[in-house]
């Protein structure tokens, strides 16, 4: 039992150079800030913005194909050391040079999307079954931690010092693949998890299922459910603010609304995790959206009522503490070993779109809705909940027509 929860050098290392990415990982944290520095038109900024998140996007599927046929450690390496490269010429480079930023900068991000799906695939073959969700929550928790220290760092360094902020960008993705190196050991594309991984024979036999030719629909339900997800989750920094906004000491109380959430995240999603992973992956995953949805309903419409949008906030954080690592699980657990950069990279890139949208379409309900917004993501919550759970159920069907056409 002890082995099965010792969390290995890998992850460790692992975890630490995921930290040192985020907290000096400014340029995807503050593109439009930055951009709109540079002097660059309104309109120039949106499209800059477009061409940055389409990149984004791109990076986090290309990872996941690249890794799963190179190995993920190299995947790994390559897509920090190119930042290197990118930080430099973002630090010296004379911004007046609109289009080049730009472009330098979507390469830039595309090469840090690439880091996510191998990460996370290791994350994932670390160990089977229900610990993963342990495991991921673990990871999660320097994800975390690394995205307040970069905001921090921008406001120690100031908005108006971009160039300093590239050069520890650049430092920091000098420090990654040396802790990779040190700690994280590579292996062929097709091997399976790390030493110290439990026999899948071990698993709770409800947790995974075999691959079945239905296998990428299913994947895909899953994978729009989490859209639909990070669009609801998104309106903590849109519909939220926009609402509150309107009230007295609104600001505030967003602005206490903002230290809540990252601290539930760091000190409960771990040790929840060990609740979570006894629950079947779907109910759980189920749970925690609906969860997270039903408290930013909560939020907003009580938003006059301190209190209450409180206790909205605390349920919102509590659902991101449940669904967040459990996604990652429940795709892993849904995938072959050969397929699990890939699957992991395409769960970012659905996430990524679903965030990006989200904002946009928050702001838009509420302009339109108003009030009756809060009705209509509560709805893309159980949509998305639904989803979830009717594709387990699709799944654990075709796996039984397969094992029954087995058996003649």
């Amino acid at each position: 039992m002890r082995e099965r929860r010792r969390i290995g050098r890998d992850i460790w290392a692992l975890s630490f150079a995921t930290f040192i990415n985020r907290a000096t990982g400014f340029l995807g944290l503050f593109a439009a800030i930055f951009f709109s520095e540079t002097g660059m038109t309104a309109t120039t900024v949106a499209v800059a913005l477009l061409i940055v998140g389409v990149a984004g996007v791109g990076g986090s599927l290309l990872g996941g194909q690249l890794a799963d046929r190179f190995g993920k450690v190299p995947v790994l390496l390559g897509s920090t050391l190119i930042n290197v490269v990118l930080f430099a010429i973002l630090a010296m480079i004379d911004y007046t040079q609109t289009w080049w930023v730009v472009g330098i900068s979507a390469v830039s991000v595309m090469a840090s999307q690439a880091f996510v799906g191998p990460a996370s695939a290791l994350v994932a073959q670390s160990t089977d079954g229900r610990d993963r969700v342990t495991r991921f929550a673990f990871y999660r928790i320097f994800i975390n931690v690394g995205s307040i220290v970069a905001p921090a760092m921008v406001g120690l360094i100031g908005r108006d010092h971009f160039d300093t902020l590239f050069w520890f960008s650049m430092v920091g993705s000098v420090i990654v693949p040396l802790i990779l190196l040190a700690g994280v050991r590579p292996r062929r594309p097709d091997s399976g998890a790390s030493p110290g991984t439990q026999d899948t024979s071990e698993q709770d036999p409800g947790e995974a299922v075999p691959p079945t030719p239905g296998l990428r629909w299913v994947l895909l339900l899953v994978y729009v459910a989490m859209a639909l997800t990070m669009v609801v989750y998104a309106q903590h920094q849109s519909a939220v603010p926009l609402r509150l906004d309107t009230e007295p000491n609104g600001v505030q109380l967003y602005s206490l609304l903002l230290i809540i959430n990252p601290v539930i995240v760091i000190a409960v999603e771990y040790p929840l995790s060990y609740v979570t992973k006894r629950m079947p992956a779907q109910v759980a995953l189920a749970l925690g959206v609906v969860i997270m949805g039903t408290g930013i309903t909560i939020t907003g419409s009580f938003a006059s009522v301190a209190v209450i949008a409180i206790v909205g906030w605390v349920l919102f954080s509590i659902g991101e503490c449940i669904f967040a690592p459990m996604s990652n699980s429940y795709v892993a657990d849904l995938s072959t070993q050969a397929d699990q950069s890939r699957s992991q990279g395409r769960l970012a890139a659905f996430q990524s779109v679903g965030a990006a949208l989200g904002p946009g379409i928050g702001s838009w309900m509420l302009l339109l809705l108003a009030g009756g917004a809060w009705i209509g993501f509560l709805v893309l919550t159980l949509v998305s909940a639904l989803l979830v759970l009717f594709a387990r159920a699709a799944h654990s069907s075709s796996a039984r027509r397969q094992r029954v056409r087995a058996s003649r």
